[in-house]
């Protein structure tokens, strides 16, 4: 980084890392678990770890083969282990890997822009995730699925998996020579370890411009890769009464237009065979609940029209007639167009409502443009209409690296419904180094702004959101690493009052099999405000306090066990292997989740935030 004084403001220019640099060649057939050296392959070792101990060689040899041919990229992952039998894989749903099973994983940015890249993940089984990364974001994006092959054997000395990922699953620039960026990935649960190639440090914020290049693709294309997926449904049904008889034609279409650019329509469509939502608790909720887009024509390029405010939210889009879509990128240009419509407001309005039989219509478009090596500008508009009355929202965004330990990102948006209008600003800075990382979110919401196609739980606040860690490495056997955490949530209303503070400190020691122990308390207040709650007629303040320690452990092979000792003791216990929504032993996402509950004699919960993600996709 480099420095320079111009009059009374600093300047600071970021020099791109020199990144570590992978050329593969054209295989003369496709590889196998038990054939892939001697057919073009490269290999790839001197994969370095990143937790528990930053910078040193994996405990564990690892060598990788990469190659490809005119059909598909491969990827060859040996892992040797000195203690085979402990190796953990489980034959489980696809994107439900354990976060205590051995895997290995590679991730492509297949733009090379260091915005967004793809993950493929198998375990010791050949089981599947594949997902979709923001850089910028919190949680890598598991609704993506892709068509992709994968086997995996366990053997005496490890185990071996083979990736086989087409071409046509994979969106990428129009030219003859390609140049990605990679990651190669191994994680080893039991000894909380993971590693990759190139090294992705802890001392440097970020992931993806920290990632190698993969170069010697040439003569590639995803195709023309046109798809078209009509349906039919006929109902007949005879009853005392009548006869009753129905039909029902859709369909749904994508085309690939110059490799980087999708276009899907949607005519009629039909969800009956979109999987089904997870169980939530949605009874005697403060807040409405999310719950994730799983419907595809939503699914393709759903990252081009994210935001840190969350302006569009497909799942409003409840029983749309026709659509259509384009996303992809364009140079230095990120796309995204939307424009459909919804039945469902006029098919749920009574008769004599002035939506009945009426449907509305949603219209978005968003344009990023990459700034420098590490960031990009953007602007977003989004329109909800009907029957005359519309609502929408647009404003700009930007996210910029600082140096190499700070980022932010930076949005700021207005809205209009008939002639009331609200303005919303959002704010982050991360910081991290080896042992140390900070953040801090600043959310400010008029109590007049609306986005009707997004999804915003709470307006008329200012929020603003810490945490803080440190770790301390001692390197011992049974200790891995140790350090306090702090975290601290603040929510005023727009005329100054306090209706939130939190306040959590926490010291949490690091274990082998990962096992933590964390010693936590967790004073809180709330003001209840009648603009929030109908049935007060003034504010009521509550506060409270949790206390007490949390062990989590995956040491034993069959058994995962979380337990909370304190003021409110609980206990979890899950066979491995068995059917469930998600893991209780997974580490989550990288941010906190305001959630809040009300129980009963004016006692809250505070504040609570999701540790680190160490496993699905690393």
């Amino acid at each position: 980084m480099r420095r320079a004084w111009i009059g009374s403001a600093l300047l600071i220019v970021v020099l791109p890392l020199q990144a570590a640099v992978l050329e593969i060649g054209r295989v003369t057939h496709a590889p196998t678990l038990s054939e892939y050296s001697g057919i073009g392959m490269t290999h790839v070792d001197g994969f370095t770890s990143r937790i528990p101990n930053n910078g040193v060689p994996i405990s564990e040899k690892t060598e990788a083969w990469v190659g490809y041919d005119g059909n598909a990229l491969y990827i060859v992952f040996i892992c040797h282990d000195r203690q085979a039998g402990r190796i953990r894989a489980r034959l489980v749903n696809r994107d439900r890997i354990p976060g205590d099973d051995d895997t290995v994983a590679v991730f492509l940015d297949t733009f090379h822009d260091r915005k967004r890249c793809y993950g493929f993940q198998v375990n010791g089984r050949g089981v599947q995730n594949d997902a979709i990364w923001t850089e910028g974001g919190t949680t890598w994006d598991f609704s993506f699925d892709a068509v992709w092959q994968s086997e995996a054997r366990v053997t005496d000395e490890g185990y071996v998996v083979l990736f086989s990922i087409p071409f046509k699953s994979l969106r990428f620039p129009p030219r003859d020579a390609q140049e990605w960026g990679i990651f190669l990935y191994r994680g080893i649960p039991r000894k909380n370890e993971e590693a990759y190639w190139p090294e992705y440090s802890k001392q440097i914020a970020g992931r993806l411009n920290q990632e190698g290049d993969l170069r010697g693709l040439e003569s590639v294309s995803p195709g023309h890769n046109i798809q078209f997926i009509p349906y039919t449904s006929f109902l007949g049904a005879r009853t005392p009464v009548g006869t009753h008889r129905d039909a029902n034609a859709g369909v749904d279409a994508k085309m690939i237009i110059r490799d980087s650019i999708v276009a899907d329509v949607t005519v009629n469509p039909d969800f009956s065979q979109v999987e089904s939502d997870e169980p939530q608790e949605t009874v005697n909720q403060r807040f409405e609940v999310f719950f994730p887009e799983k419907r595809p024509f939503f699914i393709e390029n759903a990252s081009y029209f994210t935001t840190p405010i969350q302006l569009l939210f497909t799942r409003r889009i409840a029983d749309p007639q026709r659509g259509l879509k384009f996303t992809g990128k364009a140079g230095h240009y990120g796309v995204g167009a939307l424009i459909i419509d919804d039945r469902s407001p006029g098919e749920l309005a009574s008769i004599g409502d002035r939506f009945f039989r009426k449907s509305a219509t949603f219209r978005a478009l968003r344009i990023t443009r990459d700034v420098g090596t590490d960031s990009s500008i953007g602007g977003i508009y989004v329109e909800r209409s009907i029957a005359g009355t519309s609502n929408t929202v647009g404003g700009l965004d930007a996210r910029l690296r600082l140096n190499q330990n700070w980022f932010t990102t930076l949005q700021g948006v207005a809205s209009r419904t008939g002639d009331v209008s609200g303005n919303a600003y959002r704010g982050s800075l991360i910081g991290s180094s080896t042992n140390a990382t900070y953040e801090i979110d600043y959310d400010d919401r008029a109590p007049n702004f609306r986005a009707d196609a997004g999804f915003i739980t709470r307006v008329g606040i200012r929020q603003i959101q810490q945490a803080m860690s440190y770790r301390f490495h001692p390197n011992r056997k049974f200790l891995l690493s140790w350090g306090p955490d702090f975290f601290t949530n603040d929510i005023w209303d727009h005329a100054g009052g306090s209706l939130e503070h939190a306040f959590e400190p926490k010291l949490t020691f690091e274990l082998p099999r990962q096992t933590t122990v964390a010693f936590a308390v967790q004073p809180d207040r709330q003001r209840l405000i009648p603009r929030e709650f109908s049935n007060l007629q003034q504010p009521l303040a509550l506060s409270g306090r949790r206390w007490g320690v949390e062990v989590q452990t995956s040491a034993l092979p069959r058994l995962c066990t979380r337990s909370t000792f304190g003021e409110r003791p609980s206990t979890s216990f899950h066979l491995r292997g068995s059917p469930r929504t998600s893991h209780p032993c997974e580490t989550l996402s990288s941010r906190w989740k305001s959630i809040r509950a009300i129980h009963g004699r004016g006692r809250t919960t505070s504040s609570t935030r999701n540790s680190r993600m160490h496993s699905c996709i690393a």
